[in-house]
């Protein structure tokens, strides 16, 4: 049987150990992203198999620092902006998007699961949004304590201070291979990363030949903000559904950068419950 998106997560547990775990106060991992497309040579589930596969190196990293960690069953629901005119690309309205994050952190928390850190695989700008906000109503509204990591370039383009209480900022220097070794092309959707980390981790679902034939986009700046405004228009900068060079695959460094990623997280969050983090300065 072929990998799937549950596998040593909570969904593989029993409800007995799944309240005994929660009696040990764990920390929980919980990947957050969506079913999207993602070109012609890939299948919709990039993004959520990228957060499952880097929880469960995180999962290894914070376990060889003692720290009990369980990942809970990833949320593939979300919204897509960007994408939504192509088929399969799911997308959610944003009250149902909060109110699926309320009603799973209220249930983890009732189990004893409270220390919750999210990981989102999805750069589209409302679906953050959308967590973030309903993260923080959910700190108030059911007691979790779960917190939503992101990188220093989104807190600075997001306004944050690094003071909010529902995230944790990741330094920009916590892995050391710049994604730019993936490729010399911007590499933003279904490119030279994520083709690579297929091609990688679950082959059967990359079709390379057609990869190999897909030219790099080369946008100008007019090109950026038509392709960023999402629906018909992205469909018409982007007809294939990809924005980057996907015949520049790197499949070797992947799970070297993967596990420099986890590293890095791994060694955020156990900072923060040691009670050693620091915000990186936001500028």
């Amino acid at each position: 049987m072929s990998f799937t998106f549950l596998e040593n997560t909570m969904a593989s547990m029993s409800w007995p150990e799944i309240e005994y775990l929660g009696q040990q106060d764990p920390v929980i991992l919980w990947p957050v992203a969506v079913l999207e497309e993602h070109g012609p040579h890939l299948s919709i589930a990039v993004d959520i198999l990228f957060g499952v596969v880097l929880s469960q190196y995180v999962k290894e990293q914070l376990t060889q620092k003692g720290l009990q960690t369980v990942i809970a069953p990833p949320n593939y629901w979300g919204i897509n902006t960007v994408t939504a005119a192509f088929p399969g690309s799911f997308t959610l309205r944003k009250e149902t998007l909060k109110a699926l994050l309320y009603d799973t952190l209220a249930s983890l928390q009732r189990w004893g699961y409270k220390r919750v850190f999210l990981f989102d695989l999805h750069g589209d700008v409302m679906h953050r949004g959308t967590l973030l906000q309903g993260i923080a109503e959910a700190r108030l509204g059911c007691g979790t304590r779960a917190m939503m990591i992101i990188s220093q370039s989104y807190a600075r383009f997001a306004g944050f201070t690094g003071r909010e209480e529902h995230i944790l900022i990741l330094p920009e220097n916590a892995n050391p291979i710049p994604y730019t070794a993936f490729s010399d092309h911007r590499d933003i959707h279904a490119g030279s990363i994520e083709t690579s980390f297929m091609a990688y981790y679950f082959p059967e679902q990359v079709n390379l030949e057609k990869s190999r034939q897909l030219q790099p986009t080369n946008f100008s700046p007019s090109d950026w903000k038509k392709w960023s405004a999402g629906w018909s228009d992205t469909r018409q900068m982007v007809p294939l559904g990809y924005n980057g060079d996907p015949a520049s695959i790197k499949p070797e460094l992947v799970k070297q950068c993967m596990r420099a990623e986890a590293e890095g997280l791994g060694g955020l969050i156990e900072g923060y419950l040691k009670g050693t983090y620091h915000p990186p300065t936001i500028a």
